[in-house]
């Protein structure tokens, strides 16, 4: 089905490619981290969390799509989402990007301190200071990087 789009040219494949893969294939993923939020007991609501980001974020790469000569990029597509909308769709999936990966964080964390808290209840870790400080020290150098060098 992806390469059906071939015959409107590159644009068109485009398209296909990603109605075909991100589309259907982010809306399996958000029903799988759907589905292991039911197993996932300590993170069962980071794992909903990033189902429905997963979701969103496959709405928005794969049905949001360029312009191209067919049905339905040619009705609803980037140009048309940001006249709309007012903001470019690559803004908008590059939001649900970081929400996605935050719940998929938490929902990590939250495993790995039930998995450390059964082995010994007296383990406190602080993973949140320990991601927080972390980025801030990239964040940081990066700026310092960009500003001096």
């Amino acid at each position: 089905m992806a390469i059906s789009g071939l015959v409107a040219g590159q644009s068109g494949l485009n398209v296909t490619i990603r109605y075909t893969f991100g589309l259907v294939g982010g809306l399996w993923a958000a029903l799988v981290l759907l589905r292991t939020s039911k197993s996932e007991k300590a993170a069962h609501l980071y794992f909903i969390y990033a189902a429905v980001f997963m979701a969103l974020y496959a709405f928005a790469a794969g049905a949001i799509v360029p312009p191209s000569s067919f049905f339905p990029a040619s009705v609803f597509n980037q140009t048309v989402f940001q006249s709309i909308i007012g903001v470019p769709i690559q803004l908008v999936r590059g939001i649900l990007a970081l929400f996605l990966a935050g719940a998929i964080w938490q929902s990590l964390q939250k495993t790995r301190q039930s998995v450390y808290l059964k082995a010994d209840p007296n383990n406190r870790t602080f993973f949140g200071l320990q991601f927080t400080l972390s980025l801030a020290i990239v964040v940081l150098a990066g700026w310092l990087v960009v500003d001096y060098f």
